[in-house]
């Protein structure tokens, strides 16, 4: 590897990073002040300021875009919320989806989405356990009954196609 530029930093603190497919923007989970952070990425993978801080729920840790770059999810340690947002295609700019956020187990740590992009599966440290959501058309969640409790807190996941 070989850095593209100077470090970035972000303020607000860092937590599990999500870049969107089309690798325009990084969002930026900040646990510290409830919010995320995008950042634009450059052509030449540098970073530079993007649209801005925007709220998320308590503990934001870690983050997730689905495959067509058009919506975000946020896992929020401090609570046993998904936050949800569209993406806007210009500018990176979230806006939160209308939606009810689902709830996931207690303390979700990290998102992983399926290859095809149906599935959003979120692990739980607090409740041990995976809960899987499915990604509607209008990019909100709808919680299956496929979660399971693991009896160990799950650290990582990998979803093979």
């Amino acid at each position: 590897m070989t850095p593209v530029a100077a470090p970035f930093s972000v303020s607000d603190g860092v937590a599990t990073l999500a870049a969107d497919p089309a690798g325009k923007f990084l969002f930026v989970p900040n646990p510290s002040t409830g919010t995320v952070t995008v950042l634009k990425i450059q052509a030449n993978g540098s970073l530079a300021t993007g649209a801005g801080a925007f709220a998320a729920s308590t503990t934001p840790v870690a983050a997730s875009t689905d495959l067509t770059s058009a919506f975000l999810y946020v896992a929020n340690f401090g609570s046993t919320k998904i936050s949800q947002y569209s993406i806007d295609a210009n500018t990176g700019a979230l806006t939160a989806l209308t939606t009810n956020s689902p709830a996931a187990g207690s303390n979700p740590t990290f998102i992983v989405p399926d290859p095809d992009g149906k599935f959003l599966f979120v692990g739980n440290q607090g409740s041990s356990s995976l809960t899987e959501f499915i990604i509607k058309a209008d990019g909100s969640l709808a919680p299956t009954s496929n979660s399971v409790t693991l009896g160990v807190q799950p650290r990582s996941l990998s979803v093979e196609k």
